[in-house]
């Protein structure tokens, strides 16, 4: 009879011990599936973020290409170009066009670093040559240009974002070309 009472107690106690264990087990259980279900939200979202930083980005790109110039040929130049975008949104950048009947400019720069922050200095660049916009300046001087921009664009004021640079004009009646670099090799002729 002892015994029966013993393995009784143990049965009982094991019951216990299982009833209470499965109950943690459940209160666990539904803890991982709240996690869970806020973890599957959380990812949902991100992946919608990620979504619209892409598309943003690919915008920005269309943007930053949509600046460079269009294939120019005439009796004393022909540009032509061939454009192989990197996966990264940069701040490469070139462009050329007619200072006045006689002085074509063509330039090329490379900001430093990837991203936005990269494309949107070379954009400001871009703009200001294209636009021929640096007062007192002289665009059919390469050093003036050159002088001027290292002027503007200290990198103390931009993040410490930087670029390089070749500025050249070529002359289609002297047939002269004049050119400076800023850290960027020189154009090969």
């Amino acid at each position: 009879i002892l015994l029966i009472i013993v393995i009784s107690i143990a049965i009982y106690y094991n019951y216990y011990q299982k009833k209470k264990y499965n109950k943690q087990l459940r209160e666990i259980n539904d803890q991982l599936e709240i996690i869970n279900k806020q973890l599957l939200k959380s990812n949902l979202e991100k992946e919608n973020l990620i979504g619209i930083i892409k598309g943003e980005l690919n915008l920005a790109s269309k943007y930053v290409t949509s600046l460079l110039p269009v294939e120019y040929k005439d009796e004393n130049i022909n540009a032509e170009w061939i454009f192989q975008p990197s996966e990264e949104l940069g701040g490469d950048s070139f462009g050329y066009h007619y200072i006045d009947d006689e002085n074509f400019a063509m330039y090329l720069l490379d900001v430093s670093g990837h991203g936005v922050g990269a494309a949107l200095h070379s954009v400001q660049v871009l703009n200001i040559l294209q636009n021929s916009t640096l007062p007192n300046v002289d665009f059919k001087k390469p050093e003036e240009v050159l002088n001027a921009l290292n002027k503007i664009f200290q990198m103390n004021h931009y993040s410490g974002l930087y670029f390089t640079i070749f500025y050249a004009v070529y002359n289609v009646k002297t047939r002269t070309l004049c050119y400076s670099a800023a850290g960027h090799p020189p154009m090969l002729l």
